[in-house]
């Protein structure tokens, strides 16, 4: 948005020393008012259980509705009486905790668990 707002006083013909003093400020609400970082710990148990433990949630199980790829993985977590839809994306990982998650994911579909690999199977990609 502030480029946005930087862009459209460039085309605006008020005077350079305007510009420049509009340009400052919007730099400075730009630097000041920057969201903060929503970092969020997820954590597998060895019992097969996840947890968000900033959230207060420890017993949470893979739902219904839980589906990976390569790219992409689609967390459906419910238990202690909430859900919880997370998505995450292989480009927020480093290369060995993405495939420990995918094996992850993949043994709990081999032990009738609720993760499907997307595309596979019918083929069409359930996103509910």
């Amino acid at each position: 948005m502030h480029l946005l707002l930087l862009a459209a006083l460039i085309g605006l013909g008020v005077p350079y020393a305007v510009k420049l003093a509009f340009a400052a400020a919007l730099g400075a609400h730009g630097l000041r008012r920057r969201p903060r970082s929503e970092t969020r710990v997820l954590l597998q148990q060895a019992d097969g259980h996840w947890g968000l433990p900033e959230l207060g949630h420890s017993d949470l199980t893979l739902a219904r509705g839980t589906r990976y790829t390569v790219l992409w993985a689609r967390l459906v977590l419910r238990g202690d009486g909430a859900m919880f839809d997370i998505l995450l994306l292989k480009d927020q990982f480093d290369q060995a905790s993405w495939r420990g998650l995918q094996a992850r994911l993949r043994s709990s579909a081999a032990r009738g668990g609720s993760s499907r690999q997307a595309g596979g199977g019918a083929g069409a990609l359930d996103l509910r």
